[in-house]
């Protein structure tokens, strides 16, 4: 079969089908028979002495003993502690006219949950930290983090909210501020 014969073979199914993700609606083909089971009077089709064609109840649930019990500390539970002990951070020699206008913004925005120099607290993270390296977490990360608020991912310490208020040349300051801390740290 050919390629256009491929594409002509897909676009066909998904005509009768009406696959959602090719632009059809999903609908019933019309030609497969719903599975009802029988009237609960119905006579049975297996005679009484038949043995039974499912298992006990007692074989299909084993118990399995419990997995969290002897588990050891994971990583993300090492983590979340050492969120609340606070970080001994390296301040910057020399920091640029817009990291200096972020340090500003972020002990007005951010120091409450991340705490002075971005060394974290209680109820927020480090970002003087390996997971917040350029390379896994890009400037665009903390933006959206600020703009739109953030799920917890990497800490137990409950989701962020967006910052209320904030401007987004007020955004790119506090990162500038944010990536010289880690840069001093020997994150970047």
């Amino acid at each position: 079969m050919t390629r256009s014969g491929i594409v002509v073979a897909i676009i066909l199914l998904a005509a009768i089908f009406g696959m959602p993700y090719l632009g059809g609606e999903r609908r019933d083909p019309g030609f497969i028979l719903p599975i009802t089971p029988p009237p609960e009077n119905a006579p049975s089709a297996t005679p009484p002495n038949a043995p039974s064609a499912t298992p006990p109840t007692a074989s299909l649930s084993p118990s399995f003993p419990s997995r969290t019990a002897s588990r050891p500390p994971s990583a993300r539970a090492a983590r979340t502690t050492a969120a609340r002990v606070p970080l001994k951070v390296k301040f910057p020699a020399q920091l640029s006219l817009a990291a200096k206008a972020g340090q500003a913004l972020f002990a007005e925005n951010c120091e409450p949950c991340h705490g002075e120099n971005a060394t974290g607290t209680e109820n927020g993270p480090p970002l003087v930290h390996k997971l917040y390296a350029p390379h896994r977490q890009a400037d665009f990360s903390f933006y959206r983090a600020v703009k739109f608020g953030v799920k917890s991912r990497n800490w137990n310490l409950g989701d962020m909210p967006p910052i209320e208020g904030i401007r987004d040349h007020e955004i790119e300051m506090i990162i500038s501020f944010v990536r010289a801390l880690q840069k001093a740290n020997g994150i970047y």
